[in-house]
């Protein structure tokens, strides 16, 4: 599973450390308080209006208010897919790796459903290899892509050239906004074709939790003056682009995704410019708001079911489908609770996250029960979370003395 972030790490950063989207070029600015109120909302293509509560005609109805539900995002297909040459030799040609999030909303199947339909239609694109505009820009389809591995490697073995056997391909997701209000994801792709350093693009998409629609920022009744705005923020930054897929809402503002053509010192050829949301204030748009959800809580992790049995089981999650057993206990109220799958890299002497597969807005007072492996030595498995408004990075490890599971504070650069 790590292997193909190995051989890469020190050309690209796949995701931010411990699970956070993007580098931070952030404009500082003060938090505003949540906003429930759905007026100023973006627009999108999509059937039934937000908040009409009307039958849609496809057997969903849209519900009359948001509540504080849960949205619980999982992702699927996390495993490296790896492919070998037809003529037994065991050489490696392909690995491939295309991640698909899954998303319930609590009591907003209709939601749930819009976003779920977008994902399936975008997973199609990728593994046909087609481009309709939904997020795919130069994946071929893994059929393809298995197809020029095999082309390559009979080259290989006919001409005797010196190439790179390994073709690779990744599309690699990343959750950085989840609330009642918006749900944005950040892609990031990478394909190597045999020739070249690769090519690598990074792209974002919002939803409305409420409607699951779609959110095209220039769609929006104030665009205007949302352009105006973020021009007087950043000094009219000229490299923003407001096209689909370059601008998203994270828990810090609106974001930008911004390429350049030289790999930065970390590797990376992308970095996030971001305008606070208090710089949108005089706005009437509940996306443009800090999401503030500030309630202290706790997470500890047991190997024992019958640990806190008053607390219900809230999901499972297989990392490691032939694990062990574990339980992630929740105290208190949580927030943005990340389950990540992390690498160490011996050249950087850092963790590099490389899976997010489990996310949710919040946990309060319940269990999450996990089946994992926990290697010797250096963890691959961290949990991510916000109380009272502080983040924590935690690996799951246990200990070298007695064996016991633990929860470690990322702050260590090696383990034992």
């Amino acid at each position: 599973m790590k292997r193909i972030l190995a051989v890469f790490l020190t050309v690209i950063l796949i995701t931010v450390l411990f699970g956070c989207a993007g580098l931070s070029a952030s404009v500082d600015g003060d938090q505003t308080s949540p906003a429930n109120d759905p007026a100023g909302a973006l627009t999108a293509n999509g059937p039934g209006d937000q908040g009409s509560g009307e039958d849609t005609g496809n057997g969903n109805a849209l519900p009359d208010e948001t509540g504080n539900g849960q949205i619980i995002i999982k992702v699927e297909n996390t495993e490296i897919e790896y492919f070998y040459a037809p003529d037994q030799s065991g050489n490696l040609i392909l690995s491939y790796i295309c991640e698909k999030p899954v998303v319930e909303i609590e009591n907003n199947e209709y939601a749930s459903d819009m976003i779920n339909n977008y994902f399936n239609d975008l997973d199609e694109e990728y593994h046909t290899g087609e481009n309709r505009g939904l997020g795919n820009e130069f994946c071929p389809g893994k059929n393809q892509m298995l197809q020029m591995a095999t082309d390559n490697y009979q080259y290989y073995v006919y001409s005797g050239a010196d190439l790179t056997l390994e073709l690779v391909f990744s599309h690699y997701v990343d959750i950085v906004r989840c609330d009642m209000q918006v749900i944005s994801f950040v892609f990031t792709d990478y394909i190597f074709d045999g020739t070249g350093n690769g090519v690598f693009y990074k792209y974002a998409r919002s939803f409305d939790s409420f409607s699951g629609k779609l959110l095209d920022l220039p769609e929006h009744k104030d665009f205007a003056k949302i352009r105006k705005i973020v021009n007087g923020t950043i000094a009219d930054y000229a490299e923003l682009s407001y096209e689909k897929g370059c601008c998203y809402f994270d828990r810090e503002g609106l974001s930008f995704l911004v390429r350049s053509d030289v790999a930065s010192e970390d590797g990376s050829l992308y970095k996030t410019v971001t305008v606070p949301y208090s710089a949108f204030r005089e706005l009437d748009a509940s996306f443009f708001t800090e999401p503030g959800q500030f309630l202290p809580g706790s997470v500890r992790i047991s190997a024992s079911a019958a640990d806190h049995s008053d607390k219900v089981i809230i999901d499972r999650v297989d990392v490691n489908a032939d694990g062990q057993q574990y339980f992630l206990i929740v105290e208190g109220t949580v927030y943005d609770f990340k389950l990540v799958g992390v690498q160490y890299s011996n050249y950087d002497e850092v963790f590099y996250s490389n899976n997010l597969y489990w996310m949710t807005n919040f946990l309060s007072d319940c269990k999450l029960q996990l089946s994992l492996v926990i290697p010797e030595g250096m963890p691959d498995v961290m949990i991510c979370y916000t109380s009272e408004g502080h983040e924590y990075s935690k690996f799951i490890s246990q200990s070298g003395l007695d064996g016991t599971v633990l929860l470690v504070d990322d702050s260590i650069s090696a383990l034992g």
